[in-house]
């Protein structure tokens, strides 16, 4: 998605790299909000559930916890004990166990990145966050006006 974001003299990627911390992770918070909520749109009405290959465990995917871990991101407080709770998830994903639409994935994958950065320190670029969020919504033609939205919404 990087390629492609025109907005004008200055594509809504630079004006993005061009904010303070502070602003960028508001933005980034805003759109993983957007896309926590596809994320539930989508999977509350069947969640999937997958077996893992390691034990063969069966396990249903949490739809709560992307909501959880972005709530723990926005309070700086993981009250809901999302770093337990994500480990599986995470491995099934990697491992090819829980296999999701690809828009879905990126939208989990845009709060966990955001919460790893956030609460466990972890160095994530942070545009490849904003990236994995508007790339929540499968239609590219809405990332430049909902990015843009969200900057302007920060200034």
């Amino acid at each position: 998605m990087a390629c492609g974001m025109e907005g004008g003299p200055m594509n809504e990627m630079e004006r993005f790299l061009t904010l303070d911390p502070e602003r960028r992770r508001r933005v980034q918070i805003a759109l993983c909000a957007l896309a926590v909520d596809a994320w539930e749109r989508e999977i509350a009405p069947d969640p999937p559930a997958y077996h893992d290959s390691v034990v063969g465990l069966f396990h249903v995917v949490e739809v709560d916890l992307p909501r959880d871990a972005l709530e723990a991101v926005r309070t700086g407080v993981d009250a809901r004990d999302v770093w337990r709770r994500i480990g599986e998830p995470l491995a099934a994903l990697q491992d090819g166990d829980l296999e999701l639409a690809g828009h879905l994935e990126l939208a989990w994958y845009s709060v966990y990145n955001l919460y790893v950065r956030s609460l466990r320190g972890r160095d994530v670029d942070d545009w490849l966050i904003v990236n994995q969020a508007l790339s929540a919504n499968p239609d590219p033609a809405s990332w430049v006006p909902t990015l843009r939205a969200a900057i302007d919404a920060v200034r």
